[in-house]
């Protein structure tokens, strides 16, 4: 199952860069020394030196300001490392501060706020919160919805990745409410498009059939049916 889970997020957050055809989320610096300044931060991420890559951060924070795009990258790259050795209270808070940075340079529906949302969804995730997980997983949709619309083959992308990582790990009280809201979005605002909603009715049938439906499970297998006539 582990597997699995780390499968799913690792195809999420490709699927959010992908997203990313903007700009890069960090500009190119005209400044040579904070050019080698972020190289450093790199190479302390690379050893685990997380306390001192703090500090540094704080010092180019007083030099750069508040809203730098660079340290909005920094932020998250510490994030990201935080995670990784199990620490998601502390990703989290970084996330955030790269979420604050971002706010105030990027327009609402720029990617970076997709990959945000999503790592400290994937956070909440990892620690088996899943109202909070829900909660960014939920934002990260909007602003992709926002941006591409619902039926972007991306955006349906990701409400299948969504649903899935429940439905690998077996939970599917929690993936439920996000099929049956995807079945009736995309039923109301797409109704033609039925090689969209098939996919979500197919795991809907399964979550029905493992949790002893029958009766329920039997008439979604008939509207798929009715789909592919």
């Amino acid at each position: 199952m582990l597997t699995n889970k780390l499968s799913f997020l690792s195809a999420l957050l490709t699927l959010m860069v992908q997203y990313a055809t903007q700009a890069s989320t960090l500009p190119v610096s005209s400044d040579r020394h904070y050019s080698n300044r972020f190289q450093v931060e790199q190479t302390l991420l690379l050893q685990d030196r997380f306390e001192q890559m703090q500090q540094n951060i704080n010092a180019m924070q007083q030099r750069l300001g508040d809203k730098h795009p660079m340290l909005a990258s920094l932020h998250e790259k510490l994030g990201m490392k935080l995670q990784e050795s199990g620490r998601m209270k502390e990703a989290r808070q970084h996330y955030r501060m790269a979420l604050k940075i971002s706010n105030s340079v990027y327009p609402s529906h720029h990617p970076q706020f997709i990959i945000l949302n999503s790592r400290i969804g994937r956070s909440y995730f990892e620690e088996q919160d899943y109202s909070h997980a829900n909660r960014y997983f939920s934002k990260a949709f909007a602003i992709m919805a926002q941006a591409l619309g619902t039926a972007h083959e991306k955006t349906i992308h990701f409400l299948k990745r969504w649903s899935d990582i429940y439905m690998d790990e077996g939970l599917y009280e929690q993936a439920e409410p996000i099929l049956t809201q995807t079945i009736a979005l995309l039923e109301k605002q797409h109704p033609s498009i039925n090689s969209a909603v098939a996919p979500f009715m197919k795991q809907l049938e399964q979550v029905y059939a493992h949790t002893q439906r029958t009766a329920q499970a039997h008439q979604i297998h008939k509207k798929i049916q009715l789909l592919k006539n």
